[in-house]
């Protein structure tokens, strides 16, 4: 069963645009991308804030460079971040219509890569990647 007639039993259809599936889509990967960007500044400002903190009270100072880069979980959230980039860019209505729909399309096969750094990145991320790639395999 598709998320689409999920949401239509569940009676959702009034509150999300299920029926506008393009729309749908445009909505969620706005929302994602915008979570994400507006995580990895809090994580930046933290960052700033740490890096800070050790100069004053004179331990080992770390880099912004070191806190963001020095562990798997920040490695794998800078490389998500980046990953994003050209599928959001390349989605922009501006930019897909100068290009041709397969650079497009291409793209967008990026969240295969963007799904394994999330389950690299987060221990508890498999929970939520069980329906969604369950579903995506059996396509």
């Amino acid at each position: 069963m598709s998320v689409h007639v999920s949401l239509a039993w569940a009676g959702a259809r009034q509150f999300f645009p299920v029926h506008k599936m393009r729309a749908f889509h445009k909505l969620v990967g706005s929302v994602v991308s915008l979570a994400a960007l507006v995580h990895t500044i809090g994580h930046y400002i933290n960052y700033t804030a740490l890096s800070d903190s050790s100069k004053v009270y004179g331990e080992d100072t770390r880099s912004i460079a070191d806190y963001a880069l020095g562990s798997l979980t920040g490695f794998t959230g800078n490389l998500m971040l980046l990953a994003m980039l050209p599928v959001v860019g390349l989605a922009l209505e501006v930019v897909r219509r100068r290009i041709r729909f397969e650079v497009f399309w291409c793209s967008h096969h990026l969240f295969v890569l963007i799904f394994v750094l999330l389950l690299l990145h987060d221990d508890g991320f498999w929970l939520w990647f069980l329906i969604p790639g369950r579903h995506y395999t059996q396509l």
